[in-house]
C-alpha cells in the first residue's frame, strides 16, 4: 500500500534515506503503551564523528541512550547506528511523548553529560536534526 501510495506522486522532490544497521551494544526500550491520539515528538540526528574520537563518542552516546532507556517514562524509541557505507558516521533516532518528553530529556543528568561531550569538539561538521511530530493512531 505505501509504494502504491508513492506511485501517486505525493512527494515534492526525491525522499532521502540513509540505510544503518543499530549498534550490537544499542539497548532497545521496554515497549511501553501510548495511547491513540498522543503526540509522538521524534528527531533523526546524523553526526560525523572524528575518527579519533570514535571510542570516547560510542562511550557517551550508549551512556545517554542507557540513562534514557532506564530513567525516562517519556521515552519511546532511541536507536543508534552506524552508516555502512561512511565509517565514523552515525545516526539517532529518537521518540518521546510531546515535545515535553524531549525537554524532559534534555534536564536528565545523562543528557548534560552527553551534551559536555558534544561541546568538547567531537564531529567533524555540525550534527544534522531533523524534528517531526506525528499523532499515534491504530490501523
Amino acid at each position: 500500500a505505501f509504494h502504491e501510495f508513492l506511485r501517486s506522486g505525493p512527494l515534492v522532490g526525491a525522499p532521502s534515506a540513509a540505510l544503518w544497521e543499530t549498534l550490537p551494544a544499542s539497548l532497545a526500550l521496554p515497549p511501553r503503551a501510548v495511547e491513540n491520539g498522543t503526540r509522538v515528538h521524534c528527531l533523526n540526528v546524523r553526526l560525523r564523528v572524528r575518527p579519533e574520537r570514535r571510542d570516547a563518542f560510542l562511550a557517551a552516546i550508549l551512556a545517554d541512550q542507557a540513562g534514557t532507556i532506564r530513567a525516562e517514562p517519556l521515552a519511546l524509541a532511541f536507536l543508534i547506528g552506524e552508516d555502512g557505507g561512511s565509517p565514523n558516521t552515525f545516526y539517532l533516532h529518537e521518540q518521546y511523548v510531546g515535545a515535553a518528553g524531549f525537554a524532559a530529556h534534555k534536564r536528565t543528568a545523562h543528557f548534560a553529560r552527553w551534551q559536555a561531550f558534544v561541546d568538547s569538539g567531537p564531529f567533524l561538521e555540525p550534527p544534522h536534526v531533523d524534528f517531526y511530530e506525528f499523532t499515534m493512531s491504530s490501523p
